[in-house]
């Protein structure tokens, strides 16, 4: 992997979502909750998604059987996964428009809930919107309060500033 410089930086605090989401899911009842993840992604945030999967999971002992991996486009090796240990709801890492939920719901017809970890006002599903206006609007603060202490350069310490997503139904 590469090595970036630490810098001050804003992002999505993406073990609470998928633990919220959990913990939301196993409140409605649900106890064989399925995700699918990307596996690029899962590189860049250092796989926290899968962490909270694993660890808050209401079956842990099903729980790493119960991860998936699969690029956004490509749903094709997802069918005897999901008919083998068919899930009661399953988790999506990115933002599903309508075609890509009908096949979803094809390809796991056993989930009776379907949501994602990126929703947007125009997606399918109901889940987390990571609030990327609340992110940015906090990186500039941080740049900001930067500026005022007079600081240049790399931060001897970078602060990192993790932010919640919020729950939306579509």
């Amino acid at each position: 992997t590469e090595c970036f410089p630490a810098l001050n930086r804003a992002g999505h605090y993406h073990y609470r979502s998928v633990w919220l989401t959990l913990e939301r899911l196993t409140k409605e009842g649900f106890r064989r909750p399925a995700v699918i993840l990307n596996r690029s992604v899962q590189a860049r945030i250092h796989s926290m998604q899968l962490a909270a999967f694993i660890t808050n999971h209401p079956s842990p002992e099903l729980s790493q059987k119960l991860v998936q991996y699969s690029p956004p486009e490509d749903f094709s090796g997802l069918k005897p996964w999901s008919k083998q240990l068919q899930p009661d709801a399953l988790i999506v890492a990115w933002q599903v428009d309508q075609k890509a939920a009908r096949t979803l719901r094809q390809i796991a017809p056993s989930a009776k809930r379907m949501v994602t970890l990126d929703w947007q006002p125009r997606g399918a599903l109901p889940g987390i919107d990571p609030c990327n206006e609340t992110i940015a609007a906090n990186a500039v603060d941080l740049v900001i309060a930067q500026l005022h202490r007079n600081e240049f350069g790399l931060p001897a310490r970078p602060t990192t500033l993790l932010l919640d997503g919020t729950w939306r139904e579509i």
